[in-house]
């Protein structure tokens, strides 16, 4: 993943490059390009937030379900795809701490 220097560097270079351009085909592909960027870098940046959150997981099972379900998110959508998925990772958080709780208390085991 770019850093966020290297995303405003690239993206600066992307500007200097579609204002220089002397075609209307090379200035929509320099716009084209900055636009991949910018959304791959965000796509990336969900990513690596739901990965850190999951972090505190300490189950691989649970670990490893996140990790599907990242892999299988292919859409760019905040509320049907980011959210979801950040519910998913905070849900789990609590679980495991419930669960902690409900067996250091002998009420869960198991089986």
């Amino acid at each position: 993943m770019l850093s966020n220097v290297e995303l405003i560097q690239s993206l600066d270079d992307l500007e200097v490059a579609f204002q220089n351009a002397t075609t209307a085909r090379s200035s929509t592909m320099f716009a084209k390009h900055a636009l991949l960027e910018l959304c791959g870098w965000i796509e990336e940046a969900e990513d690596y937030i739901i990965q850190s959150c999951a972090t505190k997981l300490s189950d691989a099972d649970l670990k490893g379900l996140v990790e599907k379900r990242i892999k299988f998110n292919s859409a760019f959508h905040f509320t049907d795809n980011f959210l979801p998925l950040l519910a998913l990772v905070i849900g789990l958080t609590k679980y495991e701490l419930i669960q902690d709780k409900l067996t250091a208390n002998g009420m869960y085991s198991q089986a």
